[in-house]
């Protein structure tokens, strides 16, 4: 299925995996679903389970693919002849990375005191791993946000025409409240994650409440004109051992997050 040579690189994919992200989600699903029996790298040696989702379901040891209109699916492996599953998939990692991006990215915010940029979810990934292994080693704390951007509707202006400007507000945001080594991602339209290192509970909550009030006075279509307002529901966790998989991780701060919203949104969770 894969081979690798002397340095590491892949220099042969399974042309059924290259294929994949030629599809959209709904397309790719069926696909998967049709052909999962039949694909020459679905045996038992080379792959352990297939999961179709979004990014809070990928763990250290998956694969991820993205479709093109931004609908991830994860593969696990355990192992691909002598080739351990950490190192296949770091490898595949490095050269999905330069792909384009299926998922749009929001502008860099501004230069300056606050955060350099909004990174993918692939890397995103691959820093709270590297994070979580440090935690782990030097008993750091370490917390995760994840955000999702309420009420973004107006019936009296069409959502393509404003949603940049509140996407636009929310990176003035970020980079004027988190600081400069806190690491933002964009996982879809109105869902973001922020990883804050070095920072407990305490202090991701203060961070959590500065960006929500800061989102709610600039970002908001209100502060633009428009009648509608728009708030953060942000769920937080947080670990001072590392002992949690990044999947876990993920999961515990949007299931933080999704009680933020089911609690009338524009809050903080913990």
């Amino acid at each position: 299925m894969v081979r690798l040579d002397g340095g590491g690189r892949i220099v042969a994919v399974n042309r059924f995996l290259a294929e994949l992200l030629q599809y959209s989600g709904a397309e790719l699903r069926g696909r998967l679903l049709s052909d999962l029996g039949s694909a020459p790298w679905a045996s038992e040696s080379a792959l352990a389970m297939v999961r179709l989702g979004v990014y809070e379901h990928l763990r250290r040891r998956e694969l991820m693919l993205m479709s093109r209109d931004g609908l991830c699916f994860s593969f696990e492996f355990h192992e691909v002849g002598k080739v351990s599953g950490d190192r296949l998939i770091e490898c595949l990692f490095q050269q999905l990375e330069p792909l384009p991006r299926r998922l749009p990215e929001s502008e860099p915010p501004p230069t300056g005191s606050g955060v350099q940029r909004i990174v993918s979810p692939p890397r995103f990934l691959q820093i709270v791993q590297r994070a979580l292994d440090r935690t782990r080693e030097h008993r750091r704390p370490l917390s995760l946000m994840r955000i999702h951007i309420d009420r973004v509707g107006d019936p009296g202006l069409p959502e393509p025409a404003w949603t940049p400007l509140v996407l636009r507000g929310f990176a003035k945001a970020c980079a004027q409240r988190l600081r400069q080594s806190d690491i933002v991602c964009r996982f879809d339209g109105t869902r973001f994650a922020v990883l804050l290192i070095d920072v407990a509970t305490s202090g991701a909550l203060c961070a959590a409440e500065r960006l929500r009030t800061a989102v709610a006075r600039d970002a908001s279509p209100a502060a633009m004109g428009y009648a509608r307002r728009i708030g953060l529901s942000i769920g937080v966790v947080s670990t001072r051992t590392g002992r949690i998989s990044c999947a876990a991780l993920l999961s515990r701060a949007q299931a933080k997050c999704d009680e933020a919203r089911e609690q009338g949104g524009n809050r903080v969770v913990a």
